[in-house]
């Protein structure tokens, strides 16, 4: 059964007014903490000639602290125990079920999925999140069969999702969207979140599980020209043109109403949801798990600890650019003497000569001077 237009204009916008909020208070603050993170640290109209600060010096505590912090938590592959909670036990039908036996399957089963989902190179990207911005973020869940279209071919593919496998992948902040009526920093008063996704056109009119794609647009475009990734939102004249290097794109929601227990994935800029189906989880809880470090009380977002101490950051470059121009005033020193006052031997000894050099000039004063 299709959704009500009324229902999905609704989604709509939910998700608007949460992007809107995500702008200001993810997009923004995580971007400049990257940016920092990777060094670029300094304000344009700051630092350079004839600016406030000559010198754009950085000495960046973002990176060390993360580089330091991030192996001290993740450092190895974890060996996973499991130990059994009960004594072995009857079955309703007279079978013994022996709970040791089952702790050590669990056991091994474990320990083969935390290194074949290659779960340590997730949790550091999203610990890297954490400790750069307010949270990092893991998907978590199971797929019974990969996405093809008719000839079998696989539409997307991703080595870390597999047919008849579980699956953790880390979710970038930048892509999620939540309920703005949250409070829980795991997520569990959220009503709905919303996790971007985006993709080629083509793709999307292929995958057999959307529905109603036969009018859809793109509402992106991706140059490739030169290894570029510029994206625009304005479908503009030449959009898409053959031409030019671009590729057709689609920017979707895939939005999950825990109060409805329904899953949609819709398009802003498109009249219809692509695709509906059942809550399909065992729990309420959103298939999202958070990791976080600060606590931030009645607050949707924890606190990042990159915004504790980014004034130090700021205020330690700029101590560092004065001091290297203090010393390039100290060291350029200029000498002022009657012409003819110092042949050109004692010129030398006074611009390139030894500490404690004596000079000899033609006139000068009475006593040595230092």
């Amino acid at each position: 059964m299709a959704i009500a237009s009324n229902e999905l204009k609704k989604i709509k916008n939910q998700i608007g007014e949460a992007k809107d909020i995500h702008e200001d208070k993810v997009r923004k603050p995580l971007e400049t903490y990257r940016e920092y993170y990777r060094g670029n640290q300094w304000n344009d109209k700051l630092a350079g000639h004839n600016k406030p600060f000559r010198h754009a010096t950085v000495e960046n505590l973002v990176f060390s602290n993360i580089s330091t912090i991030k192996p001290s938590i993740n450092l190895n592959n974890p060996k996973i125990f499991v130990r059994p909670s009960k004594k072995p036990y009857q079955l309703e039908d007279g079978t013994l079920f022996n709970t040791g036996a089952a702790a050590q399957l669990l056991e091994i089963l474990l320990n083969y999925y935390w290194k074949s989902l290659k779960l340590k190179k997730q949790v550091d990207k999203a610990l890297t999140d954490a400790l750069l911005g307010h949270w990092g973020l893991i998907q978590v869940g199971y797929t019974f069969k990969a996405e093809k279209v008719k000839d079998g071919k696989l539409l997307e593919i991703n080595s870390l999702i597999r047919e008849d496998s579980p699956f953790a992948l880390r979710v970038s902040p930048l892509d999620l969207l939540v309920d703005p009526e949250a409070t829980d920093h795991n997520l569990e008063d959220a009503n709905w979140i919303a996790i971007r996704w985006e993709k080629d056109l083509e793709v999307v009119k292929r995958n057999p599980k959307y529905t109603g794609t036969g009018n859809l647009k793109p509402n992106l475009t991706t140059d490739d020209s030169d290894n570029k990734q510029e994206k625009s939102l304005n479908l503009g004249k030449g959009f898409g043109d053959d031409d030019k290097p671009y590729r057709d794109r689609v920017e979707g929601y895939t939005y999950y109403d825990k109060v409805n227990q329904k899953i949609y994935d819709v398009v802003l800029t498109h009249d219809k949801a692509l695709s509906e189906k059942d809550w399909k989880l065992k729990s309420n809880n959103f298939s999202i798990k958070t990791l976080y470090f600060n606590e931030n009380p009645d607050e949707l977002l924890p606190i990042s600890d990159v915004s504790i101490y980014k004034p130090q950051q700021d205020e330690l470059n700029r101590l560092r650019s004065l001091q290297l121009s203090h010393v390039e005033r100290v060291s350029k020193r200029a000498f002022i003497t009657s012409q003819g006052n110092l042949p050109a031997e004692e010129k030398t000894k006074l611009t390139h000569g030894p500490d404690g050099v004596i000079i000899e000039a033609q006139r000068g004063p009475d006593s040595v001077v230092p």
